[in-house]
């Protein structure tokens, strides 16, 4: 059975509550820079890859620098201009004549900003009037959960805590104020959020900046009579970040969103994803969607047969370094499907190809070890689909071409094939049929243990169904198995027990003289003479033995007579017939009757006159008797 595939799902961006004061973020999950991803995305060659404009590119580049190799938190920081580029960007605007016009834009809302802050006495009142500025004018339409763009605010007027973050945070530090981004990363199905603190001397300020009465949340959500309805983000679950960090869940939830277009627009996300870790290399959402990226991408690539295509992209999120059990686990699935699919339009040499990748590229894992396996298991799908002969075929195109010493699993795999076709004839009651299957095993290999299993398995079996009828079919069809399959003992030992069989349960019954009878009806059914005769003296002592348990000696006596007379030497009787006189005597030497002792070892030395046992018992009476 193929393995299923795994789907990671999207997380949005932040879209708080004590902040943990040791919250930190993880360190850059991957290998290579982002922008170097990016530039090799092309060897996928499965769609074009988005250009990266030059602009765009060089902004990614400074801040990817700063970020990863600055000395001191002050060196090339990024200025204001380059911060709200990247806001700009990272909501899609890559024309320069619109990023100007946004810029223009922003600089109205900073200057009515700064004429309601005129004449505030602090940092806290002109936060408050901040607050209130905004959501009277460029935010005065409301909230809207997908509105992530910071462009777009000045566009309609909506938001979401993201865009709304952005907006809070470049216009209040307009003002002076200290402000400290607030990241809380989303998780499959719960929204990451983003809000502020603004900082007060040793005072933190919590700002939702979603809310109109959002400033200093802390304090007010705490109020009494305030009903807070929704789900409230746990702040000791986020981390504090700037202004580029800001701009980073603006691109990545710009990616999840291509994501959900119809078709996705795979490559673009990425792309968005990408340009989030250039921003901020910490990013949580924006590293666990570019993982998601590659372990939705190759199921869907397999789902419709581009598995080349699946297994590259799937093989190249992995080598980002970053560790995933869904990316490895939908590898696993993907060379499953492809290997399988090779197989099934008979393109063996490309599958053996496939498996050897496949086990370089998963080398714990057991399955791409053994070419062999794959045969198998295919062969199990076309005998299900197309019928034996169909499966078969496969085992047989999967010996003429598997390294030698996969050989041996493969033609386990045929018997097996062989075995079970038998065997399901055989209970459809088509015992020819069964035959001739496990002929065509027989002629392939003869000293093939578990296909003579299996022929004895047959012969138990359809001698069993035979058995019933009285038209001698039993026979010959014994004959017919000893001939068709010469020197399997499997065959001679499962006729020889279906004879043995009946006789034991007419004896447990009781039917002695009946099991006489049916002696000879199955002494065909024992191959060789001395198993003939062997089936032959069985009811005789079966009926013997009944006596003498019996302790009806004499009469035992006699049946154990009349079988060595049919049956002269038969191991079975004389051992038993020397027993059973054994047994009789032993009460008359006990009570030291040595004549009638005597007599009883006198009648077994008269059917076995060289049974040492006997005759060394008979001296001892002798001389008992005698006095000695």
């Amino acid at each position: 059975m193929l393995r299923s595939l795994l789907v990671a799902l999207w997380v949005a961006a932040p879209v708080a509550t004590t902040l943990a004061k040791d919250s930190q973020p993880a360190k850059y999950a991957f290998n290579k820079p982002p922008l170097a991803i990016h530039d090799a995305l092309a060897e996928l060659k499965v769609a074009e890859v988005p250009a990266l404009p030059a602009d765009e590119r060089k902004l990614l580049e400074t801040i990817w620098q700063w970020r990863t190799e600055k000395k001191s938190a002050a060196d090339a920081r990024p200025d204001q201009t380059a911060v709200i580029d990247a806001m700009l960007w990272a909501s899609g605007v890559d024309q320069a004549a619109a990023r100007e016009k946004y810029r223009r834009e922003f600089e109205k809302v900073v200057t009515a900003a700064r004429a309601a802050a005129k004449d505030a006495k602090n940092d806290r009142e002109r936060g408050e009037r901040l607050m209130k500025v905004l959501h009277s004018g460029v935010m005065k339409k409301g909230y809207s959960l997908d509105q992530t763009s910071f462009a777009a605010v000045f566009d309609g007027g909506e938001f979401n805590c993201v865009s709304s973050t952005a907006m809070y945070l470049l216009t209040g530090e307009q003002l002076g104020l200290k402000l400290v981004p607030i990241s809380i990363p989303g998780m499959p199905f719960v929204p990451g959020h983003a809000a502020l603190d603004m900082l007060d001397g040793a005072a933190r300020v919590q700002i939702e900046p979603t809310n109109p009465d959002g400033f200093d949340w802390g304090t007010k959500s705490k109020r009494p009579g305030v009903i807070i309805i929704g789900y409230v983000p746990d702040r000791t679950k986020g981390h504090e970040t700037d202004a580029l960090g800001i701009a980073a869940s603006i691109y990545t939830n710009r990616g999840v969103a291509l994501n959900k277009e119809e078709p996705p627009q795979r490559l673009a996300a990425i792309r968005c994803d990408l340009a989030a870790l250039a921003l901020d290399p910490t990013d949580g959402t924006a590293t666990n969607n570019l993982i998601s990226a590659f372990v939705n991408w190759g199921p869907a690539l397999a789902k419709a047969e581009q598995f080349a295509e699946a297994v590259r992209v799937l093989s190249f999120g992995r080598g980002l370094g970053a560790m995933s059990r869904e990316l490895d686990g939908n590898l696993t699935a993907t060379y499953e499907a492809y290997i399988d699919d090779r197989l099934a339009k008979a393109k063996d040499q490309e599958a053996l190809t496939l498996i050897a990748e496949a086990s370089q590229d998963l080398p714990t894992d057991r399955e791409f070890k053994s070419p062999a396996h794959w045969f198998e298991r295919r062969a199990g799908r076309e005998r299900d689909e197309e019928g034996w002969e169909a499966g078969l075929a496969v085992i047989g195109r999967g010996l003429a071409i598997v390294p030698e010493k996969e050989k041996k699993e493969l033609a386990k795999a045929r018997t097996s094939h062989f075995r079970q076709w038998s065997q399901e004839l055989l209970e459809k009651g088509d015992i020819g049929g069964s035959v001739k299957v496990l002929a065509r095993g027989f002629a392939i290999d003869r000293k093939d243990e578990a296909l003579h299993d299996g022929i004895g398995y047959h012969t138990s079996q359809a001698l069993a169904l035979l058995d019933k009828s009285a038209d001698g079919s039993l026979a010959e069809h014994f004959q017919l198995l000893v001939k068709e399959f010469p020197g399997v003992k499997d065959v001679e030992e499962a006729g020889f027990s279906i004879g043995a069989q009946a006789i034991q349960k007419l004896a447990d019954a009781g039917k002695f003289a009946e099991g006489l009878k049916a002696a000879e009806r199955y002494k065909p059914l024992a191959a060789r003479g001395e198993k003939q005769a062997e089936l032959g003296a069985l009811p005789y002592d079966l009926w013997a033995r009944d006596l003498a348990e019996k302790k009806k000696w004499q009469e035992a006596y006699d049946k154990y007579a009349a079988g060595l007379k049919a049956y002269p030497k038969e191991r079975r009787l004389v051992q038993n017939l020397a027993a059973t006189i054994v047994d009789w005597a032993e009460p008359e030497m006990d009570a030291r009757r040595w004549d009638e002792a005597i007599r009883i070892y006198d009648l077994g030395l008269a059917l076995l006159p060289e049974y040492a046992v006997l005759k060394l018992n008979r001296e001892f009476c002798v001389e008992k008797k005698a006095g000695k």
